[in-house]
This record gives structure tokens, C-alpha cells and sequence, in this order.
């Protein structure tokens, strides 16, 4: 069965506040390390076709590492996942501006997003597995952003190998809210680039983005083009070999979307390990991004996120899904991501 372990010490903060870390794990040999700080996921290991088992996550093994760390690596991100053109936007007849923590814009929550913050961790009962629930009150003006915000992540891993993250928030006022689980896969297991994993993906429009990376507001197809991922293709072909293609990400670096009612799916797969993740998502875009910024003790290209979220600078683009939260609303929604060795 799906088993829970308390919290012990990861290390302490320099105003004192302790970190801890838990664990779930199942009867095949998944198990997950995640921290109180940020909802890191520090550790994910998954057997591979010959039964070893590896992790498939980066992270690092000392909390000094976190507190340096500007890649988001394993973490909970928000309030607004990715970018805001010049971290403003017109809400509600009034111009709020928030906080400008990368350049000139505004990027997964500001200066210190929900990455930087202690949650609140208890056990929660579910079906056939055990889970985690993150609890965290962000205050009205935090990094800019209008009205108090009550978040609550649910982290559940089953028998079945599926891990679940159940987003839910409330708030008191008309506010932003676009949170994403930013965990950095590398289904090898090892310090390797990932250029030989494929990925498939049911999308079948990308957004067009300028040099900053926000978006033009643009939807491109797909279609005959290095984005078109409804078949699997290798991470190699969106690498170093077609970076002029991409510029100027050098890799992959877009928010994919698609047109019909299914929900967003990726599949991840490693053929040398034999391990795949599929990534299924209510979310209304998929941020696919191949750690093109990565550094010191890692590399670039060496993992792979997938970013469920809405789509990038959307209070700023009509057209684009909209991530408003009102009072009285309820934001929810589950990601699950699958895994299989074979």
C-alpha cells in the first residue's frame, strides 16, 4: 500500500523557521521527497524496465542550495505562473502593478513567490494511496498582487503509480491566480542531457513569442513545423541542432495549447530506461521547457519541465484563457502525472 512518513529536519532558515521534509511512497517502489519549503518535490524515484530505481527529478541535497536557487527547481510556483509583460495589467477598471523580478517583467510570482514560502504539511486520507496537503495564506499585496488568497495543494500518490496534484484557492477579492508544479524531469536517472527522450504531446497551436518570451498574442499551428509534437519526436530535433529555429530560447522554452475538449496530455519517454510519465492536465496550456538556464551543479538541457498553467501574460491578451479569481469563487484543478516502466 501507498504509505505517508512524518516530517523530519531538512535545516533551518535564517529567521529560524524550520524546513522539513516527507516522503510518499507505493508498493511498486515510487516514492516522493517533498519539502515544507516551497512544496519542492527534492526527490522522485521510479523503477526502470530492468528494476532499478532512480531519481527522475533534479534537486539539490543541502536547504543553501534552495535558498540560492533562481530555476524554481522542483517547486510550487505562484501567485501567476510564467510571465506579465512589465508585471502590469488592467483589472477591474484599475492598473495593478506587480512585482518586476525578472528584467522588466514579471515572472512565477515575483521575488519571493510561493517557491520561497514554509506550507503548512498534514497527512490527508485518500483512495487506495496516501497524500500530503500544502496549506498556504498568501496576504493581500503580496508581490503586488490584490486580495488575501487561501491556497491548499493536494499531493497524492496511488498504488495505480499515479501522482496527483489537486490545486485549490479561494479569495477576497478579484485577484490573479495561475500556480504550476515546476519539477525538472530527467527519466534517465542520470546527469545526462535529455536529448534522447521523446516527448508527445496532443497540442496542436503554440503561442508565438518575442525576445523577451512573452507572447505576441499570436497562436501558431503547428503543423509541418519542429513544434508539432502529436507524434513522438526527439527532445534532440528542438536542441542545439535547431537553435537558430527557436531563437532565442537554444531549446525549448513554449507554452503549447490545443483546440478541443480533451484534456492537455504529454507523454514523457526515456527508451534506454524504458520509463515513461504522462502527464495529463486540466490546465489550459503546457509550458514546455528544457532547462536551457540550468547551471552549476547542473547543465543545460540536462531535465525537462512541463508546466501545466494557463497561458503566459494572459491578463494583458482578451483572447487568451483567462486567470482571474473572484470572491466567492473556487479555483480547482488536478494534474496527474503517470508513470510506467516497461
Amino acid at each position: 500500500m501507498a504509505q505517508f512518513s512524518d516530517g523530519t529536519p531538512f535545516g533551518t532558515l535564517p529567521n529560524g523557521n524550520q524546513v522539513h521534509r516527507y516522503a510518499l511512497s507505493n508498493k511498486h517502489g515510487i516514492r516522493v521527497h517533498i519539502l515544507s519549503l516551497g512544496g519542492i518535490i527534492q526527490q522522485l524515484f521510479v523503477p526502470d524496465a530492468e528494476g532499478n530505481i532512480d531519481n527522475v527529478v533534479l534537486g539539490f541535497d543541502a536547504l543553501s542550495d534552495y535558498l540560492a536557487d533562481d530555476a524554481y527547481i522542483g517547486a510550487l510556483v505562484g501567485r501567476y505562473a510564467n510571465r506579465i509583460h512589465r508585471g502590469k495589467f488592467q483589472m477591474e477598471g484599475k492598473t495593478v502593478q506587480v512585482a518586476t523580478n525578472h528584467g522588466d517583467h514579471h515572472l512565477h510570482g515575483g521575488f519571493k513567490g510561493f517557491n520561497r514560502k514554509i506550507w503548512k504539511v498534514s497527512p490527508q486520507p485518500v483512495a487506495n494511496g496516501s497524500a500530503l496537503q500544502l496549506a498556504y495564506l498568501s496576504p493581500d499585496g503580496e508581490e503586488g498582487f490584490p486580495g488575501a488568497v487561501d491556497v491548499r495543494v493536494l499531493y497524492s500518490l496511488t498504488d495505480e503509480n499515479v501522482f496527483t496534484i489537486d490545486y485549490q484557492a479561494t479569495t477576497e477579492q478579484t485577484t490573479l491566480f495561475n500556480p504550476t508544479q515546476h519539477s525538472y524531469f530527467n527519466l534517465s536517472g542520470k546527469p545526462l542531457p535529455v536529448d534522447d527522450h521523446q516527448l508527445q504531446l496532443n497540442a496542436n497551436r503554440v503561442l508565438e513569442v518575442n525576445n523577451d518570451l512573452l507572447p505576441t498574442g499570436k497562436l501558431l499551428p503547428i503543423e509541418k513545423t519542429v513544434f508539432d509534437f502529436r507524434s513522438p519526436q526527439k527532445l534532440a530535433n528542438g536542441l542545439h541542432p535547431l537553435a537558430k529555429v527557436l531563437a532565442p530560447t537554444n531549446g525549448w522554452d513554449h507554452c503549447f495549447a490545443h483546440s478541443t475538449q480533451q484534456p492537455l496530455q504529454a507523454k514523457l519517454f526515456h527508451p534506454k530506461s524504458g520509463r515513461s510519465l504522462i502527464i495529463t492536465t486540466e490546465a489550459p496550456g503546457l509550458q514546455v521547457y528544457t532547462g536551457n538556464h540550468l547551471s552549476a551543479p547542473f547543465r543545460a538541457h540536462q531535465a525537462i519541465c512541463l508546466e501545466d498553467q494557463c497561458w503566459p501574460d494572459s491578463p494583458n491578451h482578451p483572447h487568451f484563457p483567462t486567470a482571474l479569481l473572484r470572491a466567492g469563487e473556487i479555483f480547482s484543478r488536478r494534474t496527474q502525472w503517470q508513470f510506467s516502466w516497461s
